[in-house]
């Protein structure tokens, strides 16, 4: 079969061509090979697996050079990287595919067990129970397929909060407050896919030696968490080792709390629609 001539115009706005892109609306200009069969199949895959757009590229990326997608964006080379929205909805929804009850996602009876404020959320969900005449499993039920749908959205609360922190300890340096929102969306992204692969160790070692370790976790995950953002900081900031240690400690107070008003706000809003 003969080869169409390359147009000489974009076949979507009639500009004229001066490569394979064009140059007003980015159209592409679809090779002949294109229209195969074969090449839908390929994106096809590609998609379902994640592989467009290099999502395991930025992943591997993400979690092994702290700060680097951070610089990258922000000094304007972003055509070869996820857009980072892109790369938190991606990871956001693997987590909750993965894990739907988890710290991010605490269960009704965590909720009412083993938060500082679970004397007050107990009291409130027994009286609920006395009222409706229900058992507390049959009511968890609910409540927890509430909060998972819940939590999927309000993690993102947690992005520009954690971002104003971060304006504030940086407010002499030359930034924009949506760089310091890049940041935090990278770090949030890098928590929930560190707490992805943990869940996949956690399993192996349950499977191997019958027991849970994920309660041992927290403390490695912690220092870990520490020394990413700081590293992540130095990078991106250029600040003194002593500043940017300081300030990451600063900015780990401000995650735990965060994280503590986010898990009370969860349930709150949680309780009130079940």
């Amino acid at each position: 079969m003969q080869q169409p001539a390359k147009p000489e115009s974009c076949l979507n706005c009639n500009a004229s061509l001066q490569g394979k892109y064009c140059h007003v609306c980015g159209q592409k200009f679809i090779e002949p090979s294109e229209r195969r069969f074969i090449y839908f199949v390929k994106q096809f895959f590609g998609s379902a697996f994640f592989l467009e757009n290099n999502f395991l590229k930025n992943a591997l990326f993400l979690l092994v050079k702290p700060g680097f997608l951070v610089k990258e964006f922000i000094e304007g080379r972003r055509r070869r990287y996820m857009a980072p929205f892109s790369l938190f909805l991606l990871i956001n929804l693997l987590y909750f595919f993965i894990s739907s009850l988890s710290d991010l996602n605490p269960s009704l009876w965590e909720q009412t067990e083993y938060q500082v404020y679970s004397s007050w959320t107990k009291t409130l969900v027994q009286n609920r129970l006395e009222r409706r005449q229900i058992a507390f499993k049959d009511y968890e039920s609910k409540y927890n397929m509430k909060s998972s749908e819940l939590a999927k959205t309000m993690i993102v609360l947690n992005v520009p909060i954690f971002a104003l922190f971060i304006a504030m300890l940086f407010a002499k340096k030359t930034y924009y407050f949506a760089d310091h929102f890049i940041f935090s969306l990278y770090l949030f992204s890098f928590v929930l896919l560190t707490i992805i692969l943990s869940i996949g160790i956690e399993a192996v070692f349950r499977t191997i030696i019958g027991m849970s370790i994920w309660n041992i976790m927290a403390l490695p995950f912690l220092g870990l968490f520490m020394v990413y953002q700081t590293v992540a900081l130095k990078k991106v900031y250029q600040q003194n080792w002593f500043w940017t240690l300081l300030k990451s400690v600063l900015l780990l107070m401000a995650f735990m709390i965060t994280h503590f008003f986010y898990r009370f706000i969860l349930f709150a809003i949680t309780f009130a629609s079940t």
